[in-house]
């Protein structure tokens, strides 16, 4: 403790720009291993490293496609894609398929009286990493008989426009797996 102590005290009084006092006994050898083992120790302390905690979401796109028209929402303020346009979206707690997708809420709300299904393209289990979340995307591709209905904040948009919307990078790599054809 008294050799810490005097470590301790030899690098303050440097780190201040004071004169040491050297005297006979405190060669310049001595002092430079002083601070060589002065270094060790406070390099020895463990340094904290707060790791960024990640979590897991769920999203599941619903691509639809009702008379060559398909429907975009605009990510609100303060959101991680803020002012970029996605899909009809479902998150859910954890992974699911598309059989249990089905029994979602607000899956059947949007497609209950939408008629006939035809599903194409889907794309599931595509991971995409960001700084504090790790998403877990599906997306599939719906063609509907009749218009959705509870689309409340989604536009309405020929499918001819939608690249003049602005998307985030994991809906990009659903259109770039599609061949960029977003009408099949």
């Amino acid at each position: 403790a008294n050799r810490l102590s005097t470590l301790i005290h030899i690098r303050l009084r440097l780190h201040q720009n004071h004169p040491l006092p050297l005297n006979d006994s405190f060669s310049n050898q001595r002092l430079m291993r002083l601070f060589s083992d002065l270094d060790m120790v406070f390099l020895r302390q463990p340094v904290k490293r707060h790791k960024t905690k990640t979590r897991d979401r769920y999203f599941h796109y619903l691509y639809l496609i009702y008379n060559n028209e398909t429907w975009l929402r605009r990510r609100p303020a303060g959101d991680i894609w803020e002012g970029l346009y996605e899909f009809p979206l479902i998150e859910t707690d954890g992974p699911m398929d598309l059989a249990a997708l089905s029994q979602n809420a607000t899956y059947r709300r949007w497609l209950a009286k939408a008629g006939a299904l035809r599903f194409f393209q889907p794309l599931t289990d595509v991971k995409h990493v960001l700084s504090h979340q790790v998403l877990h995307a599906s997306f599939y591709g719906i063609e509907l008989e009749r218009a959705p209905e509870g689309l409340e904040g989604y536009l309405r948009i020929p499918l001819a426009e939608f690249e003049r919307y602005a998307i985030p990078r994991l809906i990009h790599i659903y259109v770039e797996k599609m061949g960029g054809n977003l009408s099949e």
